[in-house]
Order: structure tokens, then sequence, then C-alpha cells
């Protein structure tokens, strides 16, 4: 009866279908400076999930620069990587929640800033809550641990967050993070080509790199300038100050990595990033690579190269870090 029983279980899984709904998160205005975050949550049919499986783990999404959470489903496929993923026990039933950074024409880059708020402190405290308050009207589980898995903008906040709250997010990813505030040198050739930066007024969706770099710098504080751009004679730079700024206040992964362990609390990490990417060159990755390596085993860190760039490949990167973070080696 037992065998016959365990054939039927593993013949739903085979079949795993993940509903996703967009939901909306209220929060306290005065507290944290905005009223509401949109996101999408993916999660099992309950039948599917194996009755012996007490805890579920949440798997928190946060997209990239101009991060939409429809990504995940029209591109990503985000559904059809948690049927494979499960339905062939790679890794146990999982809820997946992609947050919203969305502002006017750009992102917050999720910390506490200014200009949109404390996203930082919804990150680690809001969030968590109101995903306690989701499972329990809506799966009879307890919370698991609380994955982070970011990309572009989103895998600098994974890791920085991982660093700094590993006891609520003890296993991250970062795919084409930005690590350092240094390759923003690498992007003003990209800003001097969409030749908008001198007036916001003309800035739309096509101006990728310009409005990055600004919504970079504003996200993280005041800077007094009316725009992140100081004209040379030849060429474009960035204040040194905003630099600074960015350093000084703890944001910089790598220097992070170079003069603290705090790396080292991460349970589990993943670190991703394509081979042909040029929003995220790959010389950072691999000097995040040299640091993490002397500290972190094998077991508890992956990093990959993968075929593609800051778009192609992220799909089977989010499948191989999902697989590694809490599949059988966890």
């Amino acid at each position: 009866m037992f065998e016959f029983i365990f054939v039927i279980y593993h013949l739903i899984m085979s079949v795993t279908m993940y509903n996703n709904d967009f939901v909306t998160i209220n929060v306290d205005h005065e507290r944290y400076g905005f009223r509401k975050v949109d996101a999408l949550i993916f999660y099992p049919e309950s039948l599917l999930i194996d009755p012996a499986q007490k805890e579920i783990q949440v798997v928190i999404f946060l997209p990239g620069f101009d991060g939409n959470p429809q990504w995940y489903v029209d591109f990503l496929k985000m559904g059809d990587i948690f049927d494979s993923l499960v339905g062939n026990g790679d890794i146990p039933c999982v809820i997946g929640i992609v947050v919203d950074p969305s502002v006017s024409m750009g992102s917050c880059f999720y910390v506490n800033s200014d200009s949109f708020g404390k996203w930082e402190d919804f990150i680690v405290k809001a969030l968590p809550e109101w995903i306690d308050t989701w499972m329990e009207e809506n799966i009879p589980y307890k919370k698991g641990d609380l994955v982070l898995f970011g990309h572009s903008m989103g895998g600098f906040a994974s890791i920085y967050f991982g660093m700094k709250y590993p006891q609520i997010y003890s296993k991250i990813a970062s795919i084409s993070g930005i690590l350092s505030v240094d390759m923003v040198e690498d992007w003003l050739k990209f800003v001097k080509r969409e030749g908008v930066w001198k007036n916001k007024i003309l800035w739309d969706d096509t101006h990728f790199f310009t409005r990055l770099v600004y919504y970079m710098f504003l996200s993280f504080g005041q800077n007094g300038h009316e725009i992140p751009f100081a004209p040379g004679t030849e060429e474009i730079y960035v204040f040194d100050d905003l630099y600074n700024n960015w350093k000084r206040r703890g944001y910089d992964i790598l220097i992070n990595l170079e003069y603290t362990n705090n790396a080292e609390s991460i349970k589990r990490l993943y670190l991703g990033i394509g081979r042909r990417d040029i929003v995220v060159p790959l010389m950072y990755y691999e000097k995040a690579n040299s640091f993490l390596e002397k500290f972190l085993p094998d077991e508890r860190y992956m990093y990959e190269v993968f075929e593609g760039d800051h778009i192609t490949g992220v799909r089977g990167a989010m499948a191989n870090g999902l697989t590694f973070l809490l599949g059988s080696r966890n």
C-alpha cells in the first residue's frame, strides 16, 4: 500500500503546476515612506506538497533596474522552472515572491533612501512579516528559510542583505549583481552614447544606462546635485562625492569582501555571471570569487560563469542557483 501511495505521489509531482497571483503588500506610510509594494507570488497546489515537509522555504526574487515581475512570467517562465525542479525532485516545494521595485522612470535599489523611502527596512522586516501572514491564511505550513535571489540591481541587494542580515536571509543568490560602484566608469561610455544625460526631460525607457546611473545615486541619499553628472572638457564623469558616499556607507560589495568576513555567516551562496555581460563586466565577479572561495567551502558556495549576457542565459542560471540553494546538498 505504501509503495502505491509513493508512486501516485510522484506521478502527481511529475505534472506539478505552480500558480501565480499579483498581490499588494500594504505598509505604514509614516514608517516606510510609501504605502504599498506590488509583488508576484508563485505557489504550488497544496496537494503537491510532500506531507512529510513540515516547513516551506520562501524564495524572494529581487529584480534588476526596470525590473517588472511580469518578466518572471513571460521571459524567465519561473512557473515552468518551479514545475521542472520540484517535479523532478531537484528541490522541495517552495513559495516564490517577486518584489516590484519600480518608481517613476526607474527603480529604488532596495536601500533606505530620502528619495524613495525605507526599502531596506521593508525587505528585512515588513516583507517577512507579510509572508508569515500570507502563509497562515493560504498554506497550512510554517515558513522555512528565507532565500534572497537577486538579478543585476537585485543581485547587489541580495548579497548586501545576506552579509548584513544573515539571521534573516541565510541563503543568497546574486546573478549579474552590481558589486562595486567602480563599474559606473564602465557605464559612462554608454551614457555618452545615449546622448541625453544633460537634459532629464528627454530621458525615456531607451536610455537605460543614463537612468541607471542617475537612479543608482539618487537612491543612496541626497547628493546635493541636480543630476549626478558633470561635464568635463570632452568627457562626462560622476562627482567624486557620490562615489565616496557609496563606499563610505558600506554599499560596495567588493570592499566589504576584501576587508571584512561578513560573508562567512551566509549559509549558502550562489554567484552567477554571463560571460558576455556588458552591464556587469566579468572582472568584478572574478574578483568577488577570489575573495569568497578563500573562506566559503564548496558545499556552501557555487560560482558559475554561464554562456550568455545580462539577459540571455539568466533562466538557466536561475535554475542552477535554486538547485544549489535548495537541492539535495542542502
